[in-house]
């Protein structure tokens, strides 16, 4: 293997000592054992805990060099897979804290650097775990005000660090449509839509709107919906924005 390059002496060496140790160990099984180091580490602290993550994604990224987009299509769910088996919480005589806190940050990003704008089966899988992770997030520190805002906010502030212009309102549109998002999600899901260009078709949602709410029982009649079938055909074809008959 080469040496990883890194700055600092210390990294250099650690990098020199890890490859060194490594170049030994057939190709398929470096990853697993830098993982097994990263779970102990794990234990330790986040500082270090972080520095084994690293060296984890630089590992797997030399064993995989032939790959296309591994950072992209593979590693995230590997990611994923290592995110469930570090721990999150520490009981203390104050009751739960979060650990790890670096750690899982980096963990996510990655994590979330798969999620692409086109919906696709590992887009699928992890835009869920993201969302299950927030939920779980909710239900442990929600009632905390101030204390783990941090932890509240880590999920919110990486999806709209993520949801740049890549993410169409076509595209938000179908993620939107997953079931359930939590609200704060979903606020920055929506922001990223009108952010992105919604903003141009809302004069189309709000006649759609008015169609529909012409069409409540209380308000029905043969004449207004055949009225407003012909101002949807309009709308359809882009020739007006409807009006209140």
């Amino acid at each position: 293997m080469e040496i990883i390059e890194d700055s600092g002496t210390k990294n250099d060496f650690l990098h020199l000592a890890i490859d060194q140790v490594l170049s030994e160990v057939p190709s398929n099984d470096r990853v697993k054992i830098v993982e097994n180091i990263f779970l102990a580490a794990a234990n330790t602290s986040d500082e270090i805990a972080l520095k084994w993550l690293e060296i984890y994604k630089d590992v797997s990224l030399r064993v995989n060099l032939t790959q296309d987009n591994f950072m992209v299509d593979v590693f995230p769910h590997w990611i994923k897979c290592l995110y469930l088996q570090t721990p999150n919480l520490k009981h203390t005589v104050m009751g739960l804290i979060p650990i790890l806190k670096k750690t899982r940050t980096w963990m996510i990003e990655k994590i979330i650097i798969g999620w692409r704008p086109e919906p696709s089966p590992l887009g699928y899988e992890l835009f869920s775990f993201i969302l299950k992770e927030h939920r779980w997030v909710l239900e442990v520190f929600g009632s905390s005000v101030d204390f783990h805002k941090e932890e509240r906010d880590r999920i919110p502030k990486l999806v709209k660090e993520h949801t740049g212009s890549e993410f169409t309102p076509e595209h938000l549109e179908k993620w939107m449509k997953y079931y359930p998002i939590p609200d704060d999600i979903m606020q920055v899901l929506a922001k990223a839509w009108v952010r992105n260009g919604g903003w141009k078709q809302l004069p189309r949602y709000f006649a759609g709107k008015l169609i529909l709410d012409a069409l409540e029982p209380e308000k029905r009649s043969a004449d207004i919906i055949n009225a407003m079938m012909h101002r949807a055909s309009l709308i359809k074809n882009n020739s007006i924005l409807l009006t209140v008959p």
